[in-house]
């Protein structure tokens, strides 16, 4: 094993635990999130059924009681459901981007690695190949997206990379994609094709 890999595996293989322990809190707000929504929808339609003269024979006085309840019904049962379907859309969106900053940080370690060893991309071994492209171009191009998708400028090779990957490059991080797509759940995984990469072309041969 190559010593970068041997100095950098606290910090993957913690990345990768934290990004499957935040992907299972996702999983979690969302299935709440889905929860929330479908009761949302129960105590609406008992809102909406709530006519305030269902005969037409209230008086101003009964008419305006009825709104009254209505009113009080909204504000204690739907307001604190619209309120926490808010506040779990939040907490969604924000395990989200820790998984994508994750995901980048683990792109950006196999980058530098890539770079500290071989110095440019065309001295490195390809490595694996998925949809004909070598892994090395896959992170490298990968780890350039996520570090640059706020500027939403991309180089040739970064736009080239993701079209042969059929992922459409967006103003967003997009390093969970190419995590996934490198099948990096796994330290072993990462490990089996960085020491592939880092090895000496020599040493492929």
């Amino acid at each position: 094993m190559h010593q970068y890999i041997t100095q950098t595996e606290y910090a993957v293989s913690n990345l990768i635990s934290l990004i499957h322990s935040e992907a299972n809190q996702l999983n979690d707000l969302q299935n709440k999130k889905a929860k929330l929504q479908v009761h949302h929808k129960e105590l609406y339609e008992r809102f909406l059924g709530q006519d305030s003269d269902p005969d037409g024979n209230y008086s101003d006085t009964q008419i305006m009681q009825s709104y009254i309840v209505q009113f009080k019904f909204y504000e204690s049962n739907i307001s604190p459901i619209n309120k926490a379907i808010h506040e779990t859309q939040l907490a969604i969106a924000a395990k989200e981007e820790s998984i994508k900053a994750l995901s980048g940080a683990i792109l950006q370690i196999a980058k530098q690695g890539i770079s500290i060893v071989h110095q440019q991309l065309v001295n490195a071994p390809n490595g694996r190949l998925i949809m004909e492209q070598p892994i090395k171009n896959i992170i490298w191009q990968g780890r350039n997206q996520s570090m640059h998708f706020e500027e939403g400028r991309y180089s040739t090779h970064v736009k080239d990379c993701f079209e042969q990957l059929n992922i459409p490059l967006t103003n967003e991080n997009l390093a969970k994609e190419i995590i996934d797509l490198l099948e990096w759940n796994s330290y072993e995984q990462y490990c089996s094709d960085m020491t592939q990469i880092l090895s000496e072309r020599d040493e492929q041969s």
